[in-house]
């Protein structure tokens, strides 16, 4: 009796006391690790919410109106569909242009055979956009060949754009009015200029469309057309001008 009592009353061996100690151990490591992953989890649940705020505005009362992101500044390349064909276009933004004021609008045209990107490199323009403030647009003309070889319907000579009646005042038109929906423009403020077959257009563009540009600025070419199909107004006067002097 005597020595089961002492066996009893003993104190546990060391290894067992180690263990529970390990456990013990254990079972608090595995609280701090989800204690961590719950701060975690929270976290990005409040980046989730703050940044589906990210777009919104509050206004006086309460009120929220979305704020669409603005674009940035530089040149990209675009597109648009009309009548059944994929126009394309360069189009530079300042650096200075946040669309909080509405800012002139220029588009610049390639000669025959040239396009939009040749044209950006010949003639400076983005530079002199981001100088002055203005927004600058590159058009494609039409061609058999994607983006070579392009050309313009101005009524008379020659190339694709002529022999297949590309419709290019209505694309100018179709295109203003669609860089009215993505930028702030001022429509009072919208030009053209071009080179050779591109200040042609423009000439056309000046008798045309003068309800959508309010000057051209040609660097040389010559304004004439067909009588039947494209007369020209007869208060038009075309003049000669150059960009540079």
């Amino acid at each position: 009796m005597d020595s089961l009592r002492r066996r009893v009353n003993a104190r546990p061996p060391a290894s067992i006391k180690l263990k529970k100690m390990k456990e013990a151990q254990h079972l608090s490591g595995n609280r701090k690790m989800f204690l961590r992953g719950s701060v975690l989890v929270l976290f990005g649940v409040f980046a989730f919410v703050i940044a589906g705020c990210g777009g919104t505005r509050f206004q006086r009362g309460g009120a929220r109106r979305f704020q669409p992101p603005q674009p940035g500044a530089g040149t990209v390349s675009r597109s648009l569909q009309f009548q059944g064909r994929k126009r394309t276009y360069l189009v530079h933004v300042p650096p200075s242009y946040n669309g909080s004021r509405p800012v002139p609008l220029v588009l610049v045209l390639h000669g025959g055979m040239g396009n939009a990107a040749g044209t950006e490199k010949l003639t400076g323009m983005s530079a002199k956009a981001d100088k002055e403030g203005f927004i600058v647009v590159y058009p494609d003309g039409t061609g058999l060949l994607g983006d070579r070889i392009l050309t313009w319907n101005v009524g008379f000579g020659f190339g694709y754009a002529l022999r297949k009646n590309v419709d290019d005042v209505g694309f100018m038109k179709a295109l203003v009015a669609n860089l009215g929906t993505k930028y702030s423009i001022d429509r009072a403020r919208v030009y053209a200029t071009g080179i050779s077959n591109g200040g042609m257009m423009s000439y056309r563009l000046a008798s045309d469309a003068s309800d959508v540009f309010a000057a051209v600025a040609p660097v040389c070419g010559s304004a004439a057309g067909q009588k039947k199909t494209h007369p020209l107004r007869s208060s038009y006067s075309p003049r000669r001008h150059s960009l540079y002097r």
